[in-house]
């Protein structure tokens, strides 16, 4: 069950893992893990204390019985083992398998002393000398082979806090070893030892064990909601993050436009201010009235792409679809708009260049001159020397492609490439210079309402020596040349689903 999981999840879900003792495998991990920390201060005292309680009866033997018997000390050694163990790091993974196993051990070595009686007791061991014999008294025998020892094992199980699961494993174990050795012991009829193994053994172990299941839910559901609470708490962060992200991306978008429109704005007034002296003067003629007027219309459209770029990039940020006014215009006059309207600072020192025939296209124009101010202008700013805008026919598509010669000869990688077109997708190597991350992704979303394709071709490490790679999903020849790097190329079907006057079919 992961996070994502765990919050669609309801409550009669989590109410039967509580139930069945088991969550999914990530989260019953993660509580395993948290289970064995809180409970390695009381798994260090239990078994702390069945060394006692061994050492106690072993001490009891000595005074009442005179009898010697080596396992009331192996116990205690196995005890004080798995206190030794406990300060391994790797006794986590395997505490509860190996404690069954030793404790399980232990009975089987008190049981079979027991069982082969006083006539041949095992190496180091010396039974006492009124333990009925194999035969006699098979009621008393076999009280005595399942009580005593056995009892201490099955205690010390409950004692160091195994899980549910694992002191059921060792119970059941620690009856059939009963049963087994007093059927080895002989001369004890069956029903003597299934009538004395449910009454000393199974009934009690039986209670011990709905002790145990009760006792293991209070850490599960402790656990569960400590964890529901930290999943609502990260999920509150996460989204607290991501709307201070959104607030600083809108401020910096807002700050950048708020600072671009100053030379829109410079034109316009320089234009209209012109105009009014000249009109003043009476010394206004066509050519100059045309001129001025083109300055004026250039920033006026300027202001007017800008306004577009801040609602686009809101868009993104909102999710909303991204509505269209196509109408047949000039491919050329789209791309002239786009690197018309750059920002002085980024564009000087740049040749941009036009490779190909003017086409009519159908297309939304203010919404593409956005896609390739977009586009010609990360190429400006992220590259050096020349950037190219080519474009070509293929099919019923067009293909459009901003090439541009890298940093130095160095273009995108293809691990670079696969950062882009997501909701605040910077590069590293680009976080000093001013962006928001959003540019790549609006601009995507307006080629895709054109039901077309917005897509990344470079070399693999970004120089010719490596493998050309593309990020496009279907199949594209490369607009990609020498000396060009990088590409950012749009394919969209440009033709409109009805005949359009100047728009061939």
């Amino acid at each position: 069950m992961n996070q994502s999981q765990a919050r669609t999840a309801p409550d009669s879900q989590y109410s039967l893992d509580l139930r069945r003792l088991r969550f999914a495998a990530p989260l019953e991990q993660a509580f395993q893990a948290d289970y064995y920390q809180k409970t390695l201060p009381g798994l260090r005292f239990g078994f702390l204390l069945v060394v006692l309680l061994h050492l106690g009866v072993a001490a009891f033997d000595w005074l009442h019985m005179g009898a010697v018997n080596i396992t009331n000390w192996l116990t205690p050694l196995v005890g004080l083992l798995l206190i030794g163990l406990t300060f391994w790091p790797g006794f986590y993974a395997v505490w509860q398998p190996a404690i069954v196993v030793l404790f399980s051990s232990l009975a089987f070595i008190i049981l079979y002393g027991v069982a082969v009686g006083p006539s041949h007791p095992p190496p180091g061991m010396r039974m006492p000398d009124n333990l009925p014999l194999p035969g006699s008294n098979a009621p008393s025998r076999m009280t005595f082979l399942v009580t005593k020892e056995l009892w201490l094992i099955i205690v010390g199980l409950l004692l160091t806090r195994l899980q549910f699961r694992w002191y059921v494993v060792g119970s059941i174990l620690v009856c059939a070893l009963s049963v087994t050795v007093a059927a080895l012991a002989g001369h004890i009829p069956w029903d003597i030892i299934i009538s004395s193994t449910m009454i000393t053994v199974v009934v009690p172990v039986g209670v011990l064990m709905f002790v145990a299941y009760t006792r293991e839910q209070g850490p599960r559901a402790e656990f569960l909601a400590n964890y529901l609470l930290d999943l609502e708490r990260a999920g509150e962060q996460r989204q607290r993050e991501r709307t201070e992200g959104m607030l600083r991306v809108l401020s910096q978008a807002i700050g950048g436009i708020v600072h671009d429109l100053g030379n829109p704005l410079t034109a316009v007034q320089t234009g209209a201010s012109s105009l009014m002296m000249f009109a003043k003067k009476n010394s206004l003629d066509q050519e100059t009235t045309v001129e001025f007027a083109q300055i004026i219309d250039n920033g006026a459209q300027m202001l007017n792409y800008l306004r577009l770029s801040l609602i686009e990039q809101t868009r993104v940020l909102e999710g909303k679809p991204v509505p269209l006014e196509c109408k047949v215009t000039s491919l050329r006059s789209i791309l002239d708009a786009g690197a018309l309207y750059q920002k002085p600072r980024f564009a000087s020192g740049h040749k941009i260049s036009f490779v190909g025939e003017d086409r009519e296209v159908y297309v939304d124009e203010m919404k593409m001159i956005a896609v390739f101010m977009n586009l010609i202008g990360n190429a400006l700013k992220y590259s050096d020397g020349e950037v190219q805008i080519t474009w070509r026919a293929e099919g019923n598509k067009m293909l459009i492609g901003v090439l541009d010669m890298g940093q130095a000869g160095q273009g995108i990688t293809q691990q670079q490439a696969e950062q882009l077109f997501v909701a605040f997708g910077r590069l590293e190597t680009h976080s000093q210079i001013e962006g928001t991350g959003l540019g790549l992704l609006s601009a995507q979303k307006i080629v895709e309402a054109h039901t077309g394709e917005i897509f990344i071709e470079g070399y693999t490490d970004g120089t010719p020596a490596s493998t050309p790679f593309s990020t496009a999903h279907g199949y594209y020849p490369s607009l990609l040349c020498e000396p060009f790097r990088t590409a950012f190329v749009v394919a969209c079907p440009f033709q409109p689903t009805k005949p359009v006057p100047g728009i061939p079919t």
